[in-house]
């Protein structure tokens, strides 16, 4: 992992007025809302559970590395239906295992809507797979609002509307190992044999469409023919000029990589299309026109290599068993930064604060029952790494990639690189 400071004065001063604004106005509601939710009887066993609904009210990226739980809970006999953002649901387009889907929103008129769609629908058991590190009280309002008669969710203790809690309080787990921890909890407290919850297999998968394989083949084949393997690189993610910004390559950063691929692979850039015009054009390579999350599950499936931030196409490449490089951003922390400083001795006061209130509202009981007064926090690589032996992930602890100097960036990729090309073709 290459680390670099970037953190100033400037930035712990903003982190102070940050948390002392904001914090009062969402803690209150929060707690609120949270001990006002329709409560349910706490339960030992589940018995009758037919059709099961998974929540998991995320991006793409965390849905398809749902796909093992979906899996296994359809092989064991349940009817699986998944809750989701709707650009997410359509990781699960031509999934044999689940039933149905029912789409959220969390702004104005459009979560209403989620919730009066929600109402139409009744359930045996709702798992609740996002784990929250900061405050959600709109998706735990949802969550609440599922007919059924088990609630499962993670560090949940103290809302009352979940009658089955799971603690998940680990710095370095990977994501996946949520998904063991309920499958493991349904088998012991379900009657009956279920070999496919444990222990879970957690391969993922996706799946391709004949037309978007068809538009894929297309594609290369207008590329011209060529001894070289397909190499796809996307540099920017879902929201380059958004709040996912700071994980996006800079033009030369995609440029060094483009550069060291070239003389081995035909690359091809991916992604959202209206931002990668200008970058093609400095970079001279094509991009892939794909309208459907499907068509580019079929490029992925024909690529040789894929090198990606860190987004979905990470996880889509693991469903392949792809040879990857992920470029992931570690957010500093301020205690590891200026010891010496008073103005970050202060700023470290406060810093992750409305996680660890967040965690006491949520799970205060199960805290205290532990004997933890703060629970540690959770760091998102390692949760977040590439399922796939043959991926590489590499680490930088900044502020955004921007702000990786050049020469750090060019040494540690092309080592990276080495390693991950040396497993192309095996």
């Amino acid at each position: 992992m290459f680390k670099v400071k970037t953190l100033n004065q400037t930035y712990a001063l903003k982190t102070i007025l940050k948390e002392l604004y904001r914090l009062p106005a969402r803690l209150l509601p929060a707690w609120w809302r949270g001990k006002s939710l329709g409560a349910k009887a706490a339960v030992s066993e589940l018995e009758g559970v037919r059709s099961v609904l998974l929540l998991r009210n995320d991006r793409i990226g965390d849905l398809v590395v749902t796909t093992p739980l979906i899996r296994a809970l359809d092989e064991a006999g349940f009817e699986v239906y998944v809750s989701s953002r709707a650009y997410a649901l359509q990781a699960l387009k031509g999934n044999p295992h689940v039933k149905g889907t029912l789409v959220y929103a969390d702004h104005g008129r459009d979560f209403e809507h989620s919730l009066a769609e929600l109402s139409k629908h009744e359930f045996d058991l709702a798992i609740d797979l996002q784990y929250q590190s900061g405050l959600a009280p709109r998706h735990a309002k949802y969550c609440a609002a599922v007919k059924c008669r088990y609630l499962l969710g993670f560090a949940k203790s103290a809302l009352p509307c979940y009658n089955l809690n799971l603690p998940w309080y680990t710095e370095d787990a990977h994501i996946t190992g949520m998904l063991q921890a309920a499958a493991s909890e349904l088998k012991l407290r379900l009657k009956g044999d279920y070999p496919s919850l444990e222990p879970l297999n957690l391969h993922y998968e996706v799946f391709a469409d004949e037309a978007s394989l068809q538009h894929a083949q297309k594609f290369v084949a207008s590329l011209g023919k060529s001894d070289k393997p397909l190499a796809l690189l996307n540099p920017y993610g879902s929201d380059p000029q958004g709040t996912r910004s700071r994980k996006c390559l800079t033009v030369e950063q995609a440029r060094f990589i483009a550069q060291e691929l070239q003389g081995r692979f035909k690359v091809v850039l991916t992604g959202e299309q209206r931002y990668l015009g200008v970058l093609a054009q400095d970079l001279k390579l094509p991009v892939y026109p794909s309208q459907t999350l499907t068509e580019l599950f079929a490029l992925t499936k024909m690529a040789a290599l894929v090198v990606t931030v860190d987004t979905a196409l990470a996880h889509v490449a693991c469903c392949y068993d792809k040879p990857e490089l992920v470029f992931h951003l570690e957010f500093p922390r301020l205690k590891d930064l200026y010891p010496e400083r008073a103005l970050f001795r202060i700023a470290r006061r406060l810093e992750n604060y409305e996680e660890h209130c967040a965690a006491l509202i949520n799970d205060g009981p199960s805290l205290r029952e532990r004997g933890l007064y703060l629970p540690p926090l959770w760091r998102s690589a390692p949760a977040w790494r590439p399922l796939n032996p043959k991926a590489q992930q590499l680490v930088f602890e900044a502020q955004a990639l921007e702000m990786v100097p050049q020469e750090e960036f060019a040494r540690c990729s092309a080592a990276a690189l080495a390693q991950v090309t040396e497993s192309v073709g095996t």
